[in-house]
């Protein structure tokens, strides 16, 4: 069963449908599922879109850098 559809549908540029009956979906959240197929799909594009922002790629990018800054090789960061 499918409980999140993954932002990179919004991708799928020629995707017309989907197909989430007996699925028990929270995300998109339910408001945007019952507003139909078009609005779900029209909601993953512009969550994608927005992964996609230089901004948004530049935060990851910065947060990664910390990650290796605060945690070196030679320790274990778990």
């Amino acid at each position: 069963m499918i409980e999140a559809l993954p932002v990179e549908i919004g991708s799928l540029h020629s995707l017309r449908g989907i197909q989430l009956a007996r699925n028990p979906i929270v995300y998109p959240p339910q408001n945007i599922i019952n507003q139909g197929v078009q609005a779900t799909i029209h909601f993953l594009r512009r969550q994608w879109q927005q992964l996609k922002s230089p901004k948004h790629i530049q935060l990851i990018s910065e947060t990664h850098s910390q990650t290796k800054t605060a945690c070196p090789k030679s320790k274990s960061c778990t």
